[in-house]
């Protein structure tokens, strides 16, 4: 992930940023290793403030 702007007040709470970034990580490893489903909408929750971008 690449973060424009960061986390602090009125952005993001740093602990939320975490939950994200754990969530994404895990999901992404997983896939390489176990070989689950990539991250995408239907495998792995997105929240609607959140703008997730792959390649």
């Amino acid at each position: 992930m690449q973060a424009k702007e960061g986390c602090g007040d009125g952005i993001m709470d740093i602990r939320r940023a975490e939950d994200l970034t754990n969530t994404f990580a895990i999901t992404f490893l997983d896939s390489i290793f176990r070989g689950t489903p990539m991250i995408d909408a239907a495998t792995t929750a997105i929240p609607d403030d959140v703008v997730f971008m792959s390649k």
